[in-house]
């Protein structure tokens, strides 16, 4: 069987696999959903991509319809949609003249041709007090066209088509009349301010809800046109891509926002937290007590066990004890014929002599007669049928004592009785209470060695009963000793049976009396035996 510590360590280690496995479930689980809601907005957000790409497509193709007169087709937007467009491209351009530079000077100038960069026009021209300036140089034909316009009042937008590419032609007179701007779009410029107008008309209104920023990406990873804020830095974004059908190799990006949905997976990590913790909990509480369960039937098989081996040696010792007893008795049998023979034929003369000489044969016969009830009780103490009657106490002890006397001075342990009253009457069977002093007495001069101090109380306590007192100055017994002192067959010492103190227990028992112990290691034991007093 394995050891308590053995057992306690499994458990743990069985509870803390328990707990291992239900976090790795509760994590993959998390990790699961979590990936799931990823793929459900990923797949959202790339429907959304397909229908602006899809839109986009669709206004593109009417405004470059209405670009070459001639060129639609079933497919395209039909052509109020493509001027349509072409005004929002008009209304955006008109809006960059208004926040056009002064060009007074050469710095201005500068500022003015950086501002046309950064809004992706190709070229601008302004006419201010008779002097017009160029933020490039620009073809004859183009400049021709442009010098006889710019004088002219109203607003003007054509295309020029010369060798070298396709040109826009844009001019709005500022309401002052003081200064002239026009700008210039080659194709790829109207091209870029096309598809940024075509993707901001895409955007449906139910999609600017999620949508935070959307940009149309070249194949040199540069954004060629955006719309939104892409540097967001207080909201949680998902990018999503897909490829722009108007053009090889463009990309659509987007970025989504996924703050709710950020709060819910943070929301449903901690709820399987908690029950992952909860679950933990109430598992290893199961399988503690299923453990104790289990421990205390393992105990009581472990203790039944071992009565049954006990009983097996008993049975055993008892059959060896029968024929020791046999061979015994047949000694002590002969040693009482010649006890008689001394008695009748070897008397002294002498009275004095005499007297001693009774003395003693009567201390031989009666212990004679003591080993013949020992071997007859040897095998169990309750072999024989315990015959009670009202005996002095005190009396017992002191013959008890004497009988050890010899062996006492021997040892050099000396003996010190108190007694209260010279006459203590129970109702004992004498033989028996007499073995239970002996052996008791016994113990105190073996755990004492050679010299030490028993001291034997005997007096009357409430209740009615009376209590003897065998104190010692030996060892002592250690504490967990204490609680199996009466067991059959256990002893601490190298030659002991542990037998004495047991059959001293159940000898008391059979009277209604009990022994009690008490023991400091290094200072000594006290045995306290305890029987009714009798009332007789």
């Amino acid at each position: 069987m394995l050891k308590l510590s053995s057992r306690a360590f499994i458990l743990g280690l069985f509870c803390l696999s328990l707990v291992f496995l239900f976090w790795l479930s509760a994590t993959l689980d998390a990790s699961r959903i979590e990936k799931s809601m990823y793929q459900i907005l990923e797949a959202k957000g790339r429907l959304i991509l397909e229908a602006v790409d899809s839109l986009a497509k669709e206004r593109i193709k009417a405004f470059m319809g209405i670009q070459q007169m001639g060129s639609f087709t079933k497919e395209a937007l039909d052509v109020e949609e493509g001027f349509r467009i072409q005004d929002e491209i008009l209304q955006a351009l008109y809006q960059v003249m208004q926040e056009l530079p002064e060009v007074e000077t050469s710095s201005g100038l500068d500022s003015f041709k950086k501002e046309l960069e950064e809004k992706g026009i190709y070229a601008g021209v302004i006419e201010e007090e008779g002097q017009m300036h160029t933020s490039k140089s620009l073809d004859p034909k183009l400049l021709q066209a442009i010098k006889k316009i710019i004088d002219s009042p109203g607003e003007f937008f054509f295309s020029i088509h010369t060798e070298e590419d396709s040109y826009y032609i844009l001019r709005k007179r500022k309401s002052s009349g003081t200064r002239s701007i026009v700008l210039v779009l080659d194709s790829k410029s109207m091209e870029t301010w096309a598809l940024k107008v075509a993707l901001k008309e895409s955007i449906e209104p139910g999609w600017r809800e999620d949508l935070v920023w959307i940009s149309l990406i070249d194949p040199s990873g540069n954004a060629i046109v955006s719309i939104g804020d892409a540097q967001v830095s207080d909201k949680d974004i998902l990018e999503i891509s897909h490829p722009f059908s108007s053009k090889d190799n463009y990309t659509l990006k987007a970025g989504i926002e996924i703050s709710n949905f950020v709060q819910m997976n943070e929301n449903n990590k901690r709820r399987i937290i908690y029950t992952t913790i909860v679950m933990s909990f109430f598992s290893i509480l199961l399988v503690i007590v299923f453990y104790w369960i289990q421990l205390g039937h393992s105990r009581k098989m472990e203790a039944m066990k071992e009565q049954l081996m006990r009983e097996q040696r008993l049975s055993s010792l008892g059959k060896l004890a029968a024929g020791i007893a046999h061979e015994i008795r047949n000694p002590l049998n002969a040693i009482a014929m010649a006890v008689q023979r001394l008695h009748f034929e070897f008397e002294p003369k002498d009275w004095e002599d005499a007297k001693e000489f009774k003395e003693i044969l009567v201390v031989v016969k009666e212990q004679i007669k003591r080993l013949n009830s020992l071997v007859d009780d040897f095998t169990s103490p309750m072999r024989r049928e315990i015959k009670m009657k009202p005996q002095n106490i005190v009396e017992i002890t002191k013959e008890a004592l004497a009988l050890l006397k010899e062996e006492l001075a021997f040892r050099n342990i000396s003996v010190k009785t108190e007694f209260q009253k010279d006459n203590i009457i129970a109702n004992v069977d004498k033989w028996r209470f007499e073995q239970v002093v002996l052996n008791i007495v016994k113990n105190a001069w073996e755990a004492m060695g050679e010299g030490g101090e028993i001291n034997i109380t005997v007096r009357v306590i409430k209740g009615n009963r009376v209590a003897i007192e065998i104190r010692d100055t030996g060892r002592g017994i250690p504490r967990e000793d204490l609680k199996r002192i009466f067991e059959m067959e256990y002893t601490t010492k190298e030659k002991g049976l542990g037998l004495g103190l047991p059959m001293s227990n159940e000898i008391l028992k059979a009277h209604g009396g009990e022994i009690l112990v008490e023991s400091e290691l290094e200072k000594g034991t006290t045995f306290t035996i305890i029987l009714p007093i009798w009332e007789g």
